[in-house]
C-alpha cells in the first residue's frame, strides 16, 4: 500500500507543469531511490538463487563424470564350438523306403563333397522321413541352437520341417527338436533353429541331448499335397556360441565408490533377480535382442580393502554369463554385440565387440 501512495503521488507531481519546489523534489528523489534498492534486491537475490542452482548442476554434472568406469584390459570369451552332427556326404537311411528315397546330390550341396538328398513322394504325410545313425555320440550339452543348410523344391511354412535328435538309433522316439522356419523354394538357406522339446518351447535339458546317436528329419504337415518334393540337407551341427564374457574394470580417479555388490540369480535363468539389492546393472543388446540385468559377478584383482567397493587403485574382473539370452538366438559366431555397464551412479560404459568367425573354448574378443 504505502509503494502504491508513493507512486500515485509522483505521478501526480509529473502531472504538475507549475514546477517542483523543494519538498517535492525530494519526495521524487526518495521514490526512485525506494524503487531502485527494491529492484536491486531483488536482481541480487535472484543472483544468489541462480548462482546456488548452478553450482549445484556443476556438482551434479561433475558427479557424473568422475563416475565414468575405465576398462584395463581386453575382453575374453568363452564358448562351447560347433559340434558336427551330420556332413551329407554320406546317404541317410529312409523312415519309409516306398515313399522316400534317399541318395547323396554331388552337384547340390553347400559345403563338402555332396549333400544328403531326399525325394518325398506325394504318398507321404506326416512323420520321419529319414535319419543317419552316427559312428559315435555327439555332446550337445549347453547347446541351444542347431545350424544346417537345407533347401526345398516347394515353399514351406514355419514349423511344417523339423530336425529330431535322439540318443538311440533310428530316431523313433526323438529325445529333441529343432524347428525350420518357413523355407522359399529352390533356394538354399542356413538356418539356425533353438533345441527344443516337442512342444518347441521348452528349452531340450543337457540330459537331452548330451549323447546324440541319430539326427534326422521329420514332417509335422503334409508338403506333399500336390506334388513330390525334394529336400536337401547339408552340414547339420551344434551351431557353437558363447557361454560368457570376462574382463577388467577400474574406478575412476577421485570419483565415488562403485558398488559391486554381486546380483543374486535364484531361478537359474542367467538374468538378475530384481530384488537382489546389487547396484551395477549389465544389459546386452545385439540384432536380435535387448537383455537387461544380466546375472554376472566379480572378483577383485591386486589391492583390495574388501569393502565390495570399486575405488580409486583397485582393479574387478567382471564375468558377465550368457545364459539369459534368449535360446533361439545365442550368441554366436560372426555377430556384431554390446554390453552396457551402469554403474548406480554416474555415466555407464559401453562395450561394443564383433565375435569371430569360428567359436572356440577361449577367445580374444578384441
Amino acid at each position: 500500500m504505502r509503494g502504491g501512495l508513493i507512486w500515485k503521488l509522483a505521478a501526480r507531481l509529473a502531472a504538475d507543469q507549475s514546477g517542483f519546489n523543494g519538498p517535492q523534489t525530494a519526495v521524487i528523489l526518495t521514490v526512485f531511490i525506494i524503487a531502485g534498492s527494491i529492484f536491486a534486491y531483488v536482481l541480487i537475490g535472484f543472483s544468489f538463487s541462480s548462482n546456488e542452482q548452478t553450482e549445484e548442476t556443476v556438482h551434479l554434472g561433475l558427479n557424473e563424470a568422475s563416475s565414468i568406469l575405465g576398462r584395463t584390459s581386453g575382453m575374453i570369451g568363452h564358448g562351447v564350438t560347433a559340434e558336427i552332427l551330420a556332413t551329407g556326404d554320406t546317404p541317410w537311411t529312409a523312415a519309409k523306403p516306398s515313399a522316400v528315397s534317399s541318395t547323396v546330390a554331388r552337384v547340390e550341396r553347400k559345403r563338402g563333397a555332396g549333400s544328403a538328398e531326399l525325394f518325398v513322394r506325394k504318398a507321404f504325410n506326416t512323420g520321419l522321413v529319414a535319419f543317419e545313425n552316427r559312428a559315435g555320440v555327439v555332446d550337445l550339452s549347453d547347446q541351444t541352437q542347431l545350424r544346417l543348410w537345407v533347401r526345398s523344391t516347394t515353399t514351406t511354412a514355419e514349423g511344417q520341417l523339423e530336425i529330431v535328435l535322439d540318443e538311440d538309433p533310428g530316431c523313433e522316439s526323438p529325445d529333441a527338436h529343432a524347428f525350420l522356419p518357413a523355407l522359399p523354394a529352390d533356394d538354399w538357406t542356413l538356418v539356425t533353429a533353438a533345441i527344443t522339446l516337442s512342444d518347441g518351447v521348452v528349452s531340450a535339458s543337457n540330459s537331452s541331448k548330451d549323447a546324440v546317436t541319430c539326427i534326422g528329419l521329420g514332417i509335422r504337415s503334409d508338403l506333399t499335397t500336390l506334388d513330390d518334393v525334394t529336400i536337401h540337407l547339408d552340414e547339420l551341427a551344434g551351431a557353437g556360441e558363447i557361454t560368457r564374457l570376462v574382463f577388467d574394470i577400474t574406478a575412476p580417479t577421485e570419483g565415488e565408490p562403485i558398488d559391486l555388490a554381486p546380483p543374486v540369480d535364484s531361478d537359474g535363468n542367467g538374468l538378475a533377480d530384481p530384488d537382489g539389492g546389487h547396484a551395477f546393472v549389465v544389459s546386452y543388446y545385439d540384432r536380435n535382442q535387448s537383455t537387461r540385468d544380466l546375472f554376472w559377478s566379480a572378483v577383485f584383482l591386486g589391492v583390495d580393502d574388501e569393502d565390495g567397493l570399486l575405488e580409486v587403485g583397485e582393479r574387478a574382473e567382471i564375468t558377465v554369463f550368457l545364459q539369459g539370452l534368449a535360446d533361439g538366438t545365442p550368441l554366436t559366431n560372426d555377430e556384431i554385440f554390446s554390453l552396457e555397464l551402469k554403474p548406480a551412479q554416474g555415466s555407464a560404459l559401453t562395450l561394443r565387440r564383433i565375435t569371430p568367425f569360428t567359436i572356440d573354448p577361449v577367445m580374444t574378443l578384441d
